[in-house]
């Protein structure tokens, strides 16, 4: 009898230590969508604009640190913080760190991933982007294979779902694309093909799923053929476009390059479409092929044509 007494008050220990961690991550995750949401009813900060789902970077001083897809590779982002000094950096406000989305699937610590990067976010507000990517997609359109649900499940049990409805918040109120002053464009996917103007752009989300602006700027990818025009994405989502639409759409905006995640590239990165377009994965390990990792650490200073020479790989 005493060992079934110690029995049961070690699982109700260890269930009440879940349910505390629960409670906790939810919290984290409630502060982070609050602020996401605050940002775009008061119109973010003094030198980092927001517009609906569209963030501005207003400053030209100081560095700006782009990071491509995670899917749950907490130690090589890990990495790139300690070897660009990211934290500190941060609080001597000398960065702004955009991330390009695709924090969650694939990988296994794709919650430590994510609370490490709101953690972030919520310290430095005005200083960190989370951009949306596809595997953050709407409700209506996830990714596949979605292994961030079961990876809840396991780590939490019975609390998963409630967890999971929580992140399904902060995903739905994420913005999906930054501007810099000098012109470079920040996003996860590609460039919305139908789209008319900034205001569309901007209003994605709100516009989704009557226009598919959200789904090609989270599920696009840019064609290396040489072809004018568009055709559907063998992923099932969203479209291949030339480079046509890429200055088309880079006219709407007002940028010179843009840079994006979303494909692995075998040295971490890949530019297109005559250098308007770079390509940033910043994720090792299977299932992927890639044998670096890739990032961006570029003087808001000097021109956006020369983010090319400040990519930086780690293996």
């Amino acid at each position: 009898m005493r060992a079934l007494n110690e029995r049961r008050n070690s699982n109700e220990l260890q269930k009440e230590k879940i349910e505390l961690k629960s409670r906790d991550l939810i919290n984290l995750v409630k502060q982070a969508t609050a602020i996401l949401k605050s940002e775009k009813e008061r119109g973010g900060y003094e030198k980092l604009t927001v517009r609906r789902g569209l963030v501005k970077i207003q400053d030209t001083s100081g560095q700006l640190v782009v990071i491509g897809d995670i899917h749950g590779d907490l130690e090589t982002m890990l990495k790139i913080f300690e070897k660009e000094d990211i934290p500190a950096k941060l609080n001597e406000k000398r960065t702004y760190i955009v991330f390009l989305g695709d924090y969650i699937d694939r990988g296994e610590l794709s919650l430590e991933v994510m609370t490490s990067v709101l953690r972030m976010k919520i310290a430095h507000p005005e200083r960190v982007v989370i951009l949306r990517g596809n595997h953050e997609g709407p409700d209506d359109l996830i990714a596949h294979p979605h292994t961030f649900p079961y990876e809840l499940k396991m780590k939490f049990g019975s609390a998963a779902p409630i967890i999971y409805l929580h992140f399904r918040k902060l995903f739905n109120a994420m913005p999906h694309i930054t501007l810099t002053s000098s012109g470079i464009v920040l996003l996860h996917g590609g460039v919305p093909t139908e789209a008319k103007n900034v205001d569309e752009i901007a209003m994605a989300n709100e516009l989704h799923p009557e226009k598919p602006h959200l789904t090609e700027i989270l599920w696009n990818d840019p064609d290396e053929t040489g072809i004018t025009g568009a055709y559907p994405s063998p992923r099932g989502a969203g479209k291949i476009f030339g480079e046509n639409y890429t200055d088309e759409f880079l006219k709407i905006v007002n940028g010179k390059v843009i840079l994006r995640g979303h494909q692995a590239a075998s040295k971490g990165y890949k530019v297109s479409h005559n250098g308007k377009i770079i390509t940033l994965f910043s994720r090792l390990g299977p299932p992927y092929w890639n044998s670096k990792a890739a990032y961006v650490v570029h003087p808001l200073s000097r021109p956006p044509k020369e983010v090319v020479n400040s990519i930086r790989t780690i293996t």
